[in-house]
């Protein structure tokens, strides 16, 4: 989860519960499960994709959620970070978010036009915000862009895993493989 809320909200109680005696194990873990999802998405990445160095990576969202240009505490940003680190190439779009991204990423990234253009020459295709228009792509489309042998990570499970493997995309969600 992210957003301006939610995360600070769990750290003040957890905060706030201390500072009284009190250790709230359960938010505790929420906070610790949550921080390392990301780290957790990179390594299931890195892994599908036999490490990320050298490899161009399009990502499909930067907006904490959909119909919203809040970046805020979005797992994106992090992602974005961690890929760079290992060497990676990263193509980003998002509908409503992208002016508000542009002063934390620079020309760090390749900002897209489209939903399609951020899937020009990359090995994997990440979503990490589930806008209606994700959910309605022409992967035929799709798969005549990406590289060879293209990975769509759906870390929303937006899609359908058998009709993109028949299409010809390695296909990864949460929870499901």
């Amino acid at each position: 989860f992210g957003g301006s809320c939610f995360p600070k909200d769990v750290r003040s109680l957890i905060h706030s519960a201390a500072e009284r005696g009190y250790v709230l194990n359960i938010l505790q873990a929420v906070d610790t499960v949550n921080t390392a999802q990301i780290q957790w998405a990179f390594e299931k990445l890195s892994r599908l994709m036999g490490g990320v160095e050298g490899k161009t990576i399009g990502l499909l969202g930067l907006a904490f959620k959909p119909d919203t240009d809040d970046i805020r505490e979005s797992p994106a940003f992090p992602l974005v970070e961690k890929l760079l680190s290992e060497g990676a190439s990263v193509q980003v779009f998002d509908p409503e978010a992208m002016d508000n991204a542009r002063h934390l990423l620079q020309d760090r990234v390749v900002w897209a036009k489209n939903e399609y253009d951020v899937a020009q020459g990359t090995e994997a295709l990440v979503v990490l915000t589930d806008w209606n228009e994700f959910k309605q792509l022409d992967f035929k489309r799709i798969l005549g862009v990406m590289a060879a042998s293209p990975l769509v990570f759906d870390t929303r499970n937006i899609y359908d895993p058998t009709k993109l493997k028949t299409l010809g995309f390695r296909y990864a969600g949460i929870g499901r493989n």
